[in-house]
């Protein structure tokens, strides 16, 4: 289901409007900012990707971890804050905190380690600009992953022991990660057989070959010996280093993978080893059909909207399956067709246009479009209310499934159009208030944990409470800042109204904050269109 698109953005080639780049922005980076406004009108929406794509990733766990060796108590949501409100590679920080919803580790069940978690954030910033085979590839050989997923210290089976692999990784690497459950076409749509009915792209024996691929991976400490079998079980546990092959520990058989590619048996290859398995099975699945309209449709919703048309899906896997230089997986290439595309770049009123935005992410926008900051230069922003109040936050999701599901419909008139809502899915009746009155705290008091004195955050409100006199200018201004210009008329006409009825005595930052207390409860805040 898909409806025209009624184009409400700049024409093409002409310099984009300050709406117009607030609202790429808040689809390409993790919130708009007043002066990055300025540099997409200047440079055109391509130019600026191609500079970001030449930026340094700001990698915020090494100075996290050089604090923490000085003994200095330093949180990781803390060093995350001061990565994505200081940092200048903003599209980097913004690909990488969507592969963070695909490629899925959580806190939740890591608590030991938030530094590495941190650290593996920090990886998928490093490759988000690079070939998807890479990040593949880095992510099933990275130890958070495997103590996750439980492919770590997967020894080979011992059917005498009824000792079988761990599958967990082997099935959530194919649904998840990479190809999904069903054969797809290029646009998304399911394949059917000669019966019409839907192709499953891998059975249990897949499953069964990928978990052998994907034995004898322990510990990568370089002290460790990978000789000695007993260390595979006992080496020390370095989160910080991939994990290494323990070739006594692999499943040395043939393996049967995905359209029926046969890894051979070790003994019957000489030379061959178990890492040649990993990377012939990561080839597998990279080389999938599905894959280009898979992941492509997933960072689509991340990104830009619940449901984009078969074409857009068509037009990102095209990409993805070849940059125009015959190299398939270049992430350049997929994130530009993704944010370049017309679906992407022209504001509709159509019923399936547009996402609900992440709760967190609004909440982020808040911080980044009104420079948040602290006295005493830190960035002690209290993340665990945060997700009391949001039931999201990074790096916390409750399962590998994500905070919600790509195919999830919200009950009620999405469904009955066939809609999907990701998004809607950690929206509770609960939330629906607790998050509203966050965002309105957060206006009125700032963010974070210390309450008062040098380390409080506060939003430096200093050119609205300039306009703070002139409502209609104030409108708008706080229109393309935080909304990307989706404030409808009826909204703007409750703000001006509200604005008139403020008592006399309202000092201008006491207006200023009203009028954004509204505007962060108005649906034009939550949805993107």
């Amino acid at each position: 289901m898909h409806h025209g698109h009624e184009s409400l953005g700049a024409p093409t080639g002409a310099r984009p409007s300050p709406a117009d780049a607030a609202r790429f922005l808040n689809q390409a980076t993790l919130g708009a900012t007043a002066a990055e406004i300025t540099r997409v009108q200047e440079l055109g929406f391509e130019a600026w990707i191609d500079d970001q794509f030449d930026r340094e990733a700001s990698l915020s766990h090494r100075e996290a971890y050089a604090r923490r060796a000085a003994g200095e108590h330093f949180e990781l949501h803390h060093a995350w804050w001061r990565q994505i409100l200081t940092g200048q590679d903003l599209l980097r920080q913004r690909i990488a905190y969507a592969l963070t919803q695909i490629f899925v580790v959580s806190e939740v069940a890591i608590e030991f380690a938030p530094w590495e978690m941190l650290e593996y954030y920090d990886d998928l910033a490093r490759l988000a600009f690079g070939n998807w085979r890479d990040l593949l590839r880095w992510i099933s050989v990275d130890p958070l992953m495997g103590f996750y997923l439980s492919h770590l210290r997967n020894r080979k089976p011992d059917p005498a022991l009824q000792r079988f692999p761990d599958e967990n990784y082997a099935r959530e690497v194919m649904q998840l990660f990479s190809i999904g459950l069903w054969e797809l076409n290029d646009d998304g749509s399911h394949k059917l057989d000669a019966e019409g009915r839907e192709i499953p792209t891998y059975d249990n024996e897949v499953v069964t070959a990928f978990a052998r691929v994907f034995t004898g991976f322990g510990f990568g400490d370089p002290s460790a010996s990978v000789t000695r079998p007993a260390d595979f079980l006992e080496s020390a546990m370095n989160f910080s280093v991939p994990m290494a092959l323990w070739e006594h520990e692999h499943d040395r058989g043939e393996k049967r993978l995905l359209r029926g590619i046969r890894l051979p048996a070790l003994d019957d290859a000489p030379g061959r080893t178990g890492l040649d398995d990993l990377e012939d099975a990561v080839d597998n699945l990279f080389l999938h059909p599905n894959v280009g309209p898979f992941f492509g449709r997933l960072l689509i919703q991340r990104l830009v909207t619940s449901n984009p048309s078969p074409g857009y899906i068509r037009r990102v896997a095209g990409a993805f399956q070849n940059n125009g230089r015959a190299v398939r997986g270049d992430m350049r290439a997929v994130i530009k067709a993704v944010l370049l595309d017309p679906e992407a770049r022209t504001c509709s009123d159509a019923r399936d246009a547009g996402r609900l935005r992440e709760p967190y992410l609004r909440y982020i926008n808040l911080a980044r479009a009104f420079q948040a900051r602290a006295d005493a230069g830190t960035f002690k922003v209290n993340d665990h209310d945060t997700f009391e109040a949001l039931n999201q936050i990074l790096l916390h999701s409750p399962s590998v499934f994500n905070f919600y599901l790509p195919d999830y419909q919200p009950p009620g008139v999405m469904a009955e159009a066939g809609c999907y809502g990701p998004e809607f899915q950690i929206m509770t009746s609960s939330t629906a208030i607790t998050a509203l009155n966050h965002y309105m705290k957060t206006v009125a008091s700032g963010f974070g944990d210390a309450a008062g004195g040098p380390e409080a955050m506060r939003l430096d409100l200093s050119a609205e409470i300039a306009l703070a006199d002139d409502p209609a200018r104030l409108i708008d201004h706080l229109d393309v800042k935080m909304t990307g210009g989706a404030l409808g008329p009826d909204t703007k006409r409750i703000l001006l109204t509200a604005w008139r009825e403020m008592p006399a005595t309202d000092s201008p930052e006491q207006k200023v904050k009203s009028l954004m207390q509204l505007v962060t409860i108005s649906p034009d805040f939550a949805v993107t269109p």
